[in-house]
């Protein structure tokens, strides 16, 4: 008969689980420098610049636009003619003040931002997380 046994598991157990928390870390500043430049490159392409956001989280980073921008979407994906309806509809228009119950929106054709920076800056996210993964490693 033979035993084996493993000894000392406990105590590599609790340094894995304090290393933890530094993996997470490196992890997060790995994500936020790369969505960073990708940010960036997008904050340039988009009709107005300083409304791109990062929201890093632990295994995940969301590059975006902020809440007050909600319609950026419409330059990032289009939009096909629709009628927009309210009781009233009240929206600043070229002459002022318009006040109706609904308009025909003729729709619009995308102008990507967020994608094109992606597509443009993916590579150099890349090479900044790696190195600095490879620095908090080494």
């Amino acid at each position: 008969m033979i035993r084996l046994a493993l000894k000392g598991m406990d105590e590599l157990y609790k340094e894995l689980e304090l290393r933890k928390s530094q993996v997470t870390a490196m992890r997060k500043e790995a994500l936020g420098e790369g969505a960073k430049v990708i940010a960036d490159e997008a904050d340039n392409r988009a009709p107005k610049s300083g409304h791109i956001r990062i929201d890093v989280k632990s295994d995940e980073a969301i590059i975006g636009f902020d809440k007050e921008k909600w319609y950026w979407r419409f330059f990032e994906l289009g939009a096909k003619a629709h009628a927009i309806k309210g009781e009233p509809l009240v929206f600043e228009g070229d002459q002022g003040l318009v006040v109706t119950r609904g308009v025909a929106h003729p729709g619009m054709a995308a102008k990507p931002f967020l994608r094109p920076a992606l597509d443009t800056k993916k590579d150099e996210a890349i090479k900044i997380m790696g190195e600095i993964v490879r620095r908090k490693v080494e």
